[in-house]
């Protein structure tokens, strides 16, 4: 992950001309029977504060700035923020979150975890995560045991997820849910490569768009990321 922190500090310099006041990151994340995970996809932050009561937030990937009151922000009321006390911020986010692992979710969690730090708004993680209604991205969520593979169809038919949960689970998977419009399967992670094979070939030999597939591991919660060695 050191990369993306990178790109996430070039990336702030680049938006304002100095060094970020730090950097955070929280998990996507995905429900599964056990409970919500954390998994080792993350988005990475940037956040400096400003002079003013603007929130100046942009998105690499996207290249969209955004400039918003701090009243507009609905995290800001979460937190019990008091507006007209706090200053506002720049930030500048980064992430290998796909969309079914909730990258806004993720983005949610790490911000609340830096403006409660910059702001000594004194909050726990335990009370961070009842605030903002993210509490696997704050917390970490329950362990994994094994890889989980995730499965996007996108906006193919729903035919296209049972052909994914029932291949996975032929070719070696432990268990396989749909969740959210994707299929997720438990498996060892010396049967990816098997379980990969045997769903491109299902999908392929029923002429449908192969699905957009990735394998996860549990992660770890939002925290602040360490400051490069200089």
């Amino acid at each position: 992950m050191s990369d993306i922190r990178d790109e996430a500090r070039a990336g702030f310099r680049g938006l304002t001309g100095h060094e970020p006041g730090g950097v955070w990151s929280a998990p996507g994340t995905v429900t599964t029977p056990g409970g919500s995970v954390a998994t080792d996809r993350r988005v990475v932050i940037a956040l400096g504060l400003r002079h003013d009561r603007l929130a100046q937030i942009a998105n690499s990937e996207t290249d969209e700035l955004v400039q918003l009151d701090l009243a507009e922000l609905d995290i800001v009321r979460a937190l019990g923020a008091d507006v007209d006390a706090v200053p506002g911020f720049d930030l500048l986010v980064e992430s290998d979150v796909p969309d079914a692992l909730d990258p806004a979710g993720a983005i949610e969690a790490a911000l609340a975890m830096a403006l409660n730090e910059v702001w000594r708004l004194g909050h726990d993680s335990t009370a961070l995560a009842a605030l903002v209604l993210r509490p696997a991205a704050i917390l970490g969520g329950v362990g994994l045991d094994g890889l989980l593979l995730v499965m996007d169809a996108g906006t193919s038919p729903g035919a296209d997820l049972e052909l994914a949960a029932d291949t996975a689970s032929t070719s070696g998977a432990h268990l396989t849910w749909v969740e959210g419009g994707v299929v997720l399967a438990l498996i060892d992670e010396n049967d990816l490569s098997r379980v990969l094979v045997s769903i491109d070939g299902a999908f392929a030999e029923h002429g449908l768009p192969q699905p957009d597939t990735y394998a996860v591991s549990a992660g770890f919660g939002a925290r602040r990321e360490p400051e490069p060695i200089a």
